[in-house]
Formats: structure tokens, sequence, C-alpha cells
């Protein structure tokens, strides 16, 4: 019970507020701009671009500012006050051209208190000399733990009062969370003293964009499927709108053991062999989606769903800052900017594929590229074991 109080305590309220809000918006983002909106599929990859490359910068310029001491504290609450904006801003707007600005504009700052929770879960970890590993482990079960009924209230939502009232009530959730933020959140500027001058100007190793690439290809494979299924679900199958959320949920419910279980494993297997595992996971999903046709069989695989997202969420982030230790704040934000360069071209291909051959054909999409992640992956792990590339250590 330890983890839930103290500072332990207020860093969790914090993320499971801000996922909150991110469960209320991301899930719904697809159908709102075609359903709401009134647009082609084929748009959708013109806001997520914009969006996503927006955030990447923001994100990025966040964590780099955060490496070099400005207070963390500050910044997050700069992010959450764009995620108000943006919700807000959601909830009365009528024309695509206006969810594109709020996207580049507000999301894309918003986005990055992602990236500086990473950051600050991280040093709070360091500091009170706790597992890192376990500690994020924790942290992304809760989120998950939450995700479970989350996007199932927000497509109920829209089904029952329609999306201007779902973006007002991530609009609340945001604003409890820039609350407690600036309540209760301690300050935390460790990385001014922490580094010297020549670690603050040293350049990132490369093994860390390679990584980076692995993960942007199993975001894609993920976004891609997120983004499809609301609309395959509803328009192709015909199915109720609530489900897309009801199956969101149980894939979260089997996240959140898994999760914490892959925190446990990684001290004794390692990380880059959990992985591995995960993406297994990924395509046992991707091709159970080709059969399914029943509610209980798209229910039943969110098992290999949870455990695919759940490994790979639970321990991409840990992989990245250990490898990058004087660099957490960098290393947390290119772990964002791959997870947001894969939403994006994720979101982009699932529109063009479908507007031309059917949701459907879009899961072969996020097939494709959890395999290549794979091998990406496996190439990574032979090569460290041998040293001849890349020189990693694992836990």
């Amino acid at each position: 019970m330890e983890f839930f109080r103290g500072e332990s305590g207020t860093y969790l309220s914090v993320n499971i507020l801000t996922a909150i809000v991110y469960f209320f918006m991301l899930p719904v983002m697809s159908l709102f701009l075609v359903q709401g909106l009134g647009i082609e599929p084929g748009y959708i990859g013109v806001y997520t671009v914009g969006t996503a490359t927006a955030a990447i910068i923001a994100s990025y310029m966040m964590g780099g500012l955060a490496d070099r001491g400005v207070s963390k504290k500050k910044l997050m609450i700069t992010a959450l006050i764009a995620l108000v904006c943006a919700a807000l801003s959601f909830s009365v707007l009528t024309e695509f051209w206006q969810a594109v600005l709020t996207g580049i504009m507000l999301m894309s700052v918003g986005s990055s208190s992602i990236t500086l929770l990473l950051t600050m879960i991280r040093s709070f970890a360091e500091r009170s000399e706790q597992n890192t590993t376990q500690v994020m482990s924790k942290m992304r079960s809760s989120v998950s733990l939450f995700m479970v009924v989350g996007p199932s209230l927000a497509f109920l939502c829209i089904d029952y009062l329609g999306f201007r009232s779902n973006f007002t009530i991530a609009a609340l959730f945001a604003c409890l969370a820039l609350f407690i933020t600036w309540r209760y959140l301690p300050e935390d500027n460790r990385a001014v003293t922490a580094q010297s001058s020549q670690e603050k100007k040293g350049r990132l190793p490369l093994v860390i964009y390679y990584l980076g690439a692995i993960i942007l290809l199993a975001s894609l494979a993920r976004m891609s499927y997120m983004s499809a299924m609301p609309l395959y679900l509803t328009e192709d199958l015909g199915l109720p709108t609530t489900l897309p959320g009801i199956f969101i949920g149980i894939g979260a419910a089997f996240e959140v053991p898994i999760m914490l279980l892959a925190g446990w494993l990684a001290q004794r297997v390692g990380k880059v062999r959990l992985l591995m595992l995960s993406f297994v996971f990924g395509q046992a999903f991707f091709i159970s989606l080709q059969f399914a046709n029943e509610v209980w069989q798209f229910a039943a695989i969110q098992l290999f769903n949870g455990a695919f997202f759940g490994i790979f969420v639970g321990l991409a982030v840990s992989l990245l800052q250990d490898h990058a230790p004087n660099h957490v704040g960098k290393s947390s934000a290119i772990y964002f900017s791959a997870m947001s360069a894969g939403s994006m071209l994720g979101s982009s291909v699932m529109g063009i594929v479908a507007q031309y051959y059917g949701y459907k054909n879009t899961f072969f999409v996020s097939l494709t590229t959890v395999s290549l992640a794979l091998v990406m992956l496996s190439i990574f792990y032979f090569y460290s074991q041998k040293n001849i590339v890349f020189k990693a250590e694992y836990t």
C-alpha cells in the first residue's frame, strides 16, 4: 500500500488522471472526425500527421528543457493547461480545419505531459532508490486498470450524450490533474547538479534511435488497429457504438497483470527477450482479427492484444532510458516521439487503405509492421549478445 501514498501516490494520481483524459479523446478521435465532422477516412491522416509532427517537436523540446534543469513541474503545468484548452476546443468546434489547428497548436503541447511524467517518475524511482523497471510497470499497469472502463465510458458517453459532452468530461479530468500537479507535485531539478556540462552537451547513443525505430513500428501496428477497429465494427459489421470501448477495456484488463508480471520477469530473463515475445503475441492477435466475426471472438482474442501491448508499453521506455541514463528526458522524448510517429503513420495508412480496400485489410498493415519490429529486435538481440555492433547491458 506504500506505493499509493506520499510522493508516489501523487505521481500515480496525476498519471491516472492524465491517462483518463486521453481515454476520453484518443480512442474516439477517428470516429469523431468521420461521424462528427463528416470527413472521408483518408483525411484522418491529415489530422494525425499534423498533430503528431507538432507533438514530436514539442515533446523533444520539453524533454531537453527538463534535462537542462528547467522546472519539470512548471513544464508539466504548461502541458496540462494546453490539454485543458484542447479538450474544450474539441467540444465546440464544427469544422475539420478547426480540429487540425487544435491538434497542432494545443494537443501537441498537451501530449508532452506524457514525456514529462515518464521523466519525473524515473527520477522519483532513482531518488527513492527503487527498481525503476518495476516502478514504471506499476505506474503503467495502474493506468491500464482504468483503461478497462475509460474507453468504454467514452464510447458510451458518445452514444448517449454526444461528442461535445465527451470532450467536456475530458477537460474536467485535465483540470483536476492540473490542480494536483500545481498543489502537490514536488519540484525536481536534479539534472542541474547530476550532470556535468559535457554530459549535458553529449549526444544520445545511436542505439537509442535504432530502438526508437522498433518502437515506432510496434506503435504503427497498434494505432492502425486502434483507428480502424471502431469504424470496422460499427460501419462494416453494424455492431453497436459501445462495443469498441468494451473491447478496449477487455484488452486493458488483460494488460494489467501481464504488465506487472513483465516488470518482475524482466529482471530474470531480460527486457529484450520479453519484448520479442510481445511482438509474437502481436502477430497472433492481428492474424486472429482476420478470422473473427462474432462478438465473443473479438473479446477472446483481446488476450493476445493485452499480452502484446502490456509487455511492450511496460518495458520499452525503460529499455530506452537504460541506454541513456544521463539523458532520461531526451530518451523519454524519443520514446514518445516514436510512439507519436507510429500513431501518425498508423492512422494515415489506415485511412488510405480503408478508403480503397476496406477497414479489415488495415489489419494486414499491423501484422506486417509488428513482424518487421520483431525482426529488427531479433537482430539487436543477436548482435548485443555477440557484442559486435551494439554494447548493451541487460537487467
